[in-house]
């Protein structure tokens, strides 16, 4: 019962976290100063600059499974399909590191619509 108390307490908290942030996403063609924008706004905001192509790179450079598979995809095709962007991106935005101050996503999808 004390465990059970206890996860539904983390819940609760992380909850009331979520729904203090703010999260936003710039979206617009490669070239369209999204990346200058985002670096206006979060010098004005308590929130991080969070760029798709950035959090590929790093998946990639970490060897996570999910980084693995996207420079698995990128060496085959030259692309990482847009499923596995959105999970990298989306455990990325989801991490207790972004949970505090929120985000403004830049560059997802990166595929044309």
């Amino acid at each position: 019962a004390a465990r059970k108390a206890a996860e539904e307490g983390a819940v609760r908290e992380r909850r009331a976290r979520e729904d203090k942030r703010l999260t936003c996403a710039i979206v617009g063609p490669p070239g369209s100063i999204k990346g200058k924008l985002c670096e206006l706004v979060t010098s004005t905001h308590a929130m991080k600059h969070v760029s798709g192509g950035e959090a590929l790179r790093d998946a990639m450079k970490a060897g996570s499974d999910a980084g693995r598979a996207a420079q698995e995809a990128r060496k085959d095709t030259g692309q990482v399909p847009e499923a596995l962007q959105i999970e990298i991106v989306g455990a990325l935005l989801m991490s207790d590191a972004l949970l505090d101050c929120g985000w403004l996503l830049d560059g997802l999808p990166r595929t044309k619509a």
